[in-house]
């Protein structure tokens, strides 16, 4: 219906690697708790693009991507994984000896890692959610985008 999200998940494959990737869309006008989810998502995966380095712990860098939701609305409901491995995959995972970015993850970023970064937020109570992602690689300087498929923002539709 009019105002209603959707967000759609999807994976390259290639000899069994998988690079998942989300976006996210309203049908017509979105509320602005839609609009204020969709920034905050999007604000999330931000950060976390600039910060992934080597030598850095999973709880480094969600440390720093959790002020992504800074300006979110209220009641807002985050599953606390900012990231998760992912390499050679056989269905029904695409993860391979999971690592984690998240609160609390000791994990330690080194070049050639390989994470999907899933920021989904919901609001229960007003029954809305979004989330919006990228798959990337750590380098030797930081990370490159796998998955990039052009500006990351709300399509209306």
């Amino acid at each position: 219906e009019q105002g209603h999200p959707i967000y759609l998940e999807y994976s390259g494959c290639y000899e069994r690697y998988n690079a998942p990737g989300m976006r996210s869309a309203c049908i017509g006008e979105p509320s602005d708790g839609l609009r204020r989810l969709a920034k905050a998502s999007i604000k999330t995966l931000e950060l976390l693009l600039e910060n992934i380095k080597p030598g850095r712990t999973g709880d480094d860098v969600a440390q720093i991507a959790k002020h992504g939701f800074d300006d979110a609305p209220d009641g807002v409901y985050f599953h606390g994984g900012y990231g998760y491995s992912i390499g050679m995959g056989f269905q029904p995972t695409w993860t391979e000896n999971p690592q984690y970015i998240a609160e609390g993850s000791e994990t330690v970023l080194a070049p050639g890692m390989a994470f999907h970064l899933p920021i989904c937020i919901w609001v229960p109570a007003n029954k809305i959610g979004i989330g919006f992602s990228e798959s990337i690689a750590v380098t030797e300087t930081g990370c490159e985008v796998l998955t990039s498929s052009g500006e990351r923002v709300l399509a209306i539709r």
